[in-house]
């Protein structure tokens, strides 16, 4: 049916958009751009985990103490 065979009694649907709304939608995209652009930090942490792992730094017996006493203080109940 064409807009001018129409009667008078029909409606037409519509949306509005906001300006509230189109101002969430622009933020909301430039977030996620920012996000693109931000390094992964995990891909460095987890080199630098590997690095240490071939220099034998885990197996130091200071660093196992203070591994251990994590471990032991993750499982103490603070009272």
């Amino acid at each position: 049916m064409k807009k001018e065979e129409r009667s008078v009694d029909e409606k037409i649907d519509s949306v509005n958009i906001s300006n509230e709304a189109r101002n969430l939608e622009q933020t909301i995209a430039n977030l996620k751009n920012r996000m693109d652009e931000m390094p992964d930090v995990r891909v460095a942490k987890m080199e630098e985990v590997r690095a240490k792992l071939r220099d034998c730094f885990y197996d130091r017996p200071e660093v196992i103490e203070q591994v251990a006493e994590k471990i032991i203080g993750a499982f103490t109940i603070k009272k």
